[in-house]
């Protein structure tokens, strides 16, 4: 069942715990999908501390934002937009998921067209991009409903699971926005 509010937040302190404790819940479901540390580059997980100050710090400089998603008031999943680059390039990459209980309610299109929108208009990005294994279809399906270009493979792009995943680029800029946003886009299509 959709749910009936549907909310994108930035995250810091407390909702990051949050955030690390559903991510820890939903491990088993993740994992196959997870970016791991390729062997010989293991630093070992920060703590707690260290990670809501960096966090803190990438989303002050305007380097990472992590969105949680509210589902009808529980957190649902995340969308992450890191790599962000500004002066000549003005892009960034996003990356999300889903708790297991919210798949196929249409959360995840419109929570990230609407974070896309975001992030192309108030967050002054040109370009935003989206990296998925040609494996996981789920999100494949995610960034098509959305009308996102596919600009090719990466190979050997992300070390994933274990070893090292190809992935497809998907991408959207500014312009094309013009004729209309994202989400507006795929409301008119259900």
């Amino acid at each position: 069942m959709p749910p009936t509010q549907l909310e994108m937040v930035p995250l810091t302190g407390c909702d990051l715990a949050d955030l690390l404790r559903l991510r820890q819940a939903e491990d088993g479901w993740l994992s196959p999908t997870n970016a791991t540390s390729p062997p010989g580059y293991v630093t070992g997980a920060p703590s707690f501390g260290t990670y809501v100050k960096a966090a803190q710090r990438d989303l002050a400089e305007g380097r990472h934002v992590t969105f949680g998603i509210w589902a009808d008031g529980e957190l649902a999943g995340e969308i992450s937009v890191g790599g962000i680059s500004r002066q000549a390039l003005c892009s960034g990459m996003a990356g999300y998921w889903l708790r297991r209980s919210r798949v196929g309610q249409g959360i995840m299109p419109l929570a990230l067209a609407s974070v896309i929108e975001f992030m192309l208009t108030e967050g002054n990005l040109h370009r935003v991009e989206v990296n998925i294994m040609p494996r996981n279809q789920a999100s494949i399906r995610v960034v098509e409903k959305l009308g996102l270009r596919a600009e090719g493979v990466r190979r050997s792009y992300l070390h994933v699971a274990g070893s090292w995943e190809d992935h497809v680029s998907y991408a959207v800029t500014a312009e094309e926005l013009a004729g209309g946003g994202l989400v507006s886009r795929l409301l008119a299509d259900h």
